[in-house]
C-alpha cells in the first residue's frame, strides 16, 4: 500500500513524460524506490497505452525498451526515404508522416 500511495503521489504528467523519453518501469521504479510492477500498474491506470517518439530521439534499444514496459510506439514524422528507413529499423508500431499517401506506396 505504502508503494501505491507513493506512486500516487507522483506526478502524473512527470510518469508520461519520463516514458516518452524513453525511461524504463525499472528505472521509474528505483526513483521511486517501489517495485517495477508498481510503476506497470500505475501506468495503465493512467490508460497510457502507446507513446509518440520524434523519429530524431528514437533509437531501436529505446523502442525495445518501451515495448518490454508494455507501451506500443509510433514515430512521427517519416517524410522521406532515409527517415522511412530509420523508422523501420527501429521497429515501431506506427510511422506517421505529413506524406500519408507517399508513406502509404514506400512502406509496402
Amino acid at each position: 500500500i505504502r508503494a501505491v500511495a507513493r506512486l500516487e503521489a507522483a506526478d502524473a504528467a512527470l510518469v508520461w513524460k519520463a516514458k516518452q523519453a524513453g525511461f524504463s518501469d525499472q528505472q521509474l521504479a528505483c526513483w521511486w524506490d517501489v517495485a517495477e510492477m508498481d510503476v506497470r500498474r500505475y501506468r495503465k491506470r493512467l490508460g497510457i497505452e502507446a507513446i509518440d517518439c520524434n523519429l530524431r530521439h528514437l533509437t531501436p534499444i529505446a523502442t525495445a525498451r518501451l515495448q518490454a514496459a508494455g507501451f506500443r510506439v509510433f514515430t512521427y514524422s517519416a517524410n522521406t526515404a532515409s527517415e522511412l528507413a530509420k523508422a523501420q529499423g527501429c521497429a515501431v508500431d506506427a510511422i506517421l508522416s505529413d506524406r500519408p499517401a507517399w508513406l502509404k506506396r514506400a512502406a509496402r
